[in-house]
């Protein structure tokens, strides 16, 4: 049995390590280890020393992540502590910080759940031609139009390994997967492409232009898509990658929300096809439908879902901030 204020540390499997605060009575089987400070010692102190000393226990005990904790182990471990009154008030400290961390984790989740929401009512259903959430001013109904009919696709570039890591950006999968829009300044490869020779537009990407991930482990991430939004300079495209040249009208913000909706989404991983690896090819793309409002509406709906994305982000740097702070403080505050 353990009781409210006991400290629970789990000794087997992935984890290990794991350290908390029992929030109510029950029970435990063997996989977790209860610890009842004697009196002079603080559950929060000694919990908070625990969680900033798993890496090295881990390390230490557990070579390549084989094996488990033990009751034992952990008896031996030889830890510093101050008189009580520190001892608790470190450990409140530490537990407002925690405090602070999970109010920020539920700030962050509840956003992502609302986005998700709105992308689900904010474009229309399989069959409708209006969404059930509308902005009141946009009355008309959408249109249905291919992919094929927006966009002229073609694959990239493959060159010798003596091309690469020089010259002009190259866009790859992982620009596609690791960012919320393409711009130049953001790819991380590059390739020794002359962007004004014109035999190698049919390898470029501009402004507007949607850049799918051609291959991809399973289908889930299959014909994953991203925009080029960079106005200035032009980039350059591999060959696990499918660019769709712009050649109608349309809001590139709006178009990025439109290709991650499920709607979409479900059309392009019904097409993938492969066994080891999934691919999606250029034909299949070209039949992929997707509906459009008036470009006043694709603007409006892309400005919304773009500032709740930068809000979205704003909540994960300052989570990532205070759970940096956290570790440095582990650190500086424990002997």
């Amino acid at each position: 049995m353990v009781y409210t204020g006991d400290i629970l540390y789990a000794l087997y499997g992935a984890t290990s390590g794991e350290v908390g605060i029992a929030q109510l009575q029950g029970a435990i089987n063997q996989a977790i280890l209860a610890i009842k400070p004697d009196d002079g010692y603080d559950s929060q102190f000694i919990m908070q020393w625990l969680r900033g000393q798993k890496q090295k226990i881990v390390d230490k005990y557990l070579q390549g992540g084989q094996g488990n904790l033990s009751g034992a182990l952990v008896k031996n471990l030889l830890v510093k502590f101050p008189i009580y009154k520190e001892q608790q008030q470190i450990g409140i400290f530490f537990g407002n910080l925690d405090n602070l961390i999970t109010l920020h984790q539920r700030k962050l989740k509840h956003l992502q759940e609302q986005k998700i929401g709105l992308l689900q009512k904010m474009f229309p259903k399989e069959g409708a031609n209006v969404p059930e959430v509308r902005f009141p001013e946009f009355t008309d109904p959408w249109e249905q139009r291919k992919l094929g009919e927006l966009l002229d696709f073609s694959n990239g570039f493959n060159g010798g390994q003596e091309l690469y890591g020089r010259g002009i950006r190259f866009i790859s999968v992982m620009d596609i997967l690791n960012n919320k829009f393409i711009t130049y300044d953001v790819i991380l490869g590059s390739v020794n492409l002359d962007p004004t020779n014109k035999s190698n537009e049919r390898f470029l990407v501009r402004y507007g232009d949607i850049v799918f991930q051609r291959s991809s482990e399973n289908v889930e991430d299959a014909g994953k898509s991203n925009v080029y939004m960079d106005k200035e300079k032009p980039a350059a495209f591999g060959g696990f990658v499918i660019r769709g040249k712009k050649i109608a009208v349309y809001e590139p913000i709006f178009m990025k929300y439109v290709l991650d909706g499920q709607f979409v989404r479900n059309q392009i991983m019904s097409v993938a096809q492969g066994a080891q690896h999934i691919n999606v090819g250029q034909e299949a793309l070209r039949n992929i439908l997707v509906n459009l409002p008036k470009a006043d509406e694709q603007k409006s709906i892309g400005s919304f879902f773009l500032e709740i994305d930068n809000l979205i982000t704003l909540h994960q740097r300052k989570l990532e901030h205070l759970q940096e702070q956290k570790k440095a403080l582990l650190q500086q505050m424990f002997i």
